[in-house]
């Protein structure tokens, strides 16, 4: 029987004809569809018609804002609650998704190599291995799954949810290879031993400033994968997703935490949910302030930022300037969460320009290089887990009918 609350919340779809939430998914899934299945008892039906869109449905569901894609624009929302499209579809993913129901395909249709094993490079390589093309995915890392599988909090996502679908993906046939450095001369040298590629590495360098390295300053990344200074008063620098992440941690780790972002609050990049849930828990939020220095001797003591003012508005954000004033707050840890960028270098080795630090790609996802495609953040900056799997999907249908040319 389906538990109350799931059955409610399928009750309330309006069940509309121009659904906009099924036009804002990334993934063009047939919402008010596997909805009204639900509320026709047709659970294992309802779950297919996610299914068939992605694979990713239990992570999507625990990641993507709220304030973004299907539930921000559900017509119930004009006048209410909007329905909680994403519970719905966690609830299908977790009843009903069993990694070892995938089948290995024959290999009819040629070899494939994708480089990084986050959302994008998972997607793609699970819709190839689906049409019989023999995958191989590469890794740089010991532990697969990117960003999305090692840095989000398991407070916003099980590690349980990533690896069901990784093993789907090893029943499905398709091979990883961990451990596996590739340089852009690598990448580049295999377009010519497999008949295409997908280029999935995400961005793969913290953005720096250079204020310190003193013990207790950290990159986003080193806090979430695990290197974090045990800390009394933690500063996190940054005003983006990935910042409320590493801030939402400390708290869990007994840290006082701020958050210094040089432009307003309204100017943060994090999602609004997100800024919302750092809030409620007792994250402290310090705006207009600019990292200058990190001070200490050995160790940090405390953090030095410059006061920053609004002059006016510039691209629908505040446009500021430095004051003469300095800020310093008392700490024994910085995060340093300023975004991430393109390793140029790797591109450029691999003879692959970047336009304002992301890959330029066709309407097919194809680079300028033949038969190397690329998808994910490369080309879009950080973008959610919806869009990445989109991608991996497209790029797999273009990679297809690129081999079968």
């Amino acid at each position: 029987m389906i538990p109350e609350n799931i059955s409610r919340q399928a009750a309330r779809c309006l069940g509309c004809k121009n659904a906009p939430c099924s036009k804002n998914c990334p993934l063009g899934i047939d919402i008010p569809s596997f909805i009204g299945l639900m509320k026709e008892d047709k659970l294992s039906e309802a779950f297919n018609e996610v299914f068939s869109a992605s694979i990713f449905g239990e992570v999507c569901s625990a990641v993507c804002p709220l304030d973004k894609h299907c539930r921000s624009s559900c017509v119930r929302g004009l006048k209410g609650d909007p329905v909680e499209i994403p519970m719905l579809e966690n609830y299908l993913f977790e009843r009903y998704f069993n990694p070892s129901c995938a089948q290995p395909v024959p290999e009819t249709s040629g070899t494939v190599a994708v480089v990084g094993s986050g959302v994008a490079g998972i997607s793609c390589a699970v819709a190839l291995a689906q049409q019989g093309v023999k995958v191989t995915v590469f890794e740089m890392q010991d532990n697969l799954g990117g960003i999305t599988a090692n840095e989000i909090p398991s407070f916003r996502l099980e590690r349980k949810a990533f690896s069901k679908v990784i093993e789907y993906a090893k029943n499905l046939g398709v091979s990883f290879i961990n451990n596996s450095f590739l340089s852009g001369e690598d990448v580049r040298n295999l377009t010519t031993q497999f008949d295409a590629v997908f280029l999935a590495c995400g961005l793969q360098k913290d953005v720096e400033v250079a204020v310190s390295n003193l013990d207790g300053v950290v990159s986003a990344t080193q806090y979430l994968r695990g290197n974090r200074p045990k800390s009394v008063k933690t500063v996190v620098v940054g005003g983006g997703n990935v910042a409320m992440d590493c801030a939402r941690t400390a708290l869990r780790n007994g840290a006082e935490v701020i958050v210094a972002y040089r432009r307003t609050e309204e100017d943060m990049p994090a999602f609004r949910e997100e800024r919302l849930s750092a809030l409620r828990e007792g994250v402290r939020f310090m705006c207009l302030l600019s990292p200058f220095s990190v001070n200490g001797e050995g160790r940090v003591q405390s953090a030095t930022f410059a006061e920053m003012q609004v002059t006016g508005v510039e691209n629908n954000r505040s446009r500021i300037e430095q004051t003469n004033n300095l800020v310093t707050i008392d700490c024994d840890c910085v995060i340093m969460a300023l975004g991430s960028r393109a390793d140029s270098e790797f591109f450029r080795n691999a003879g692959i320009s970047l336009i304002n630090g992301r890959v330029e790609v066709d309407d097919n996802l194809m680079t300028s290089i033949d038969g190397l495609f690329a998808g994910g953040d490369i080309i879009a900056g950080e973008n959610t887990v919806a869009k990445a799997v989109s991608d991996g999907r497209n790029a797999a249908t273009s990679i297809i009918k690129y081999i079968n040319k």
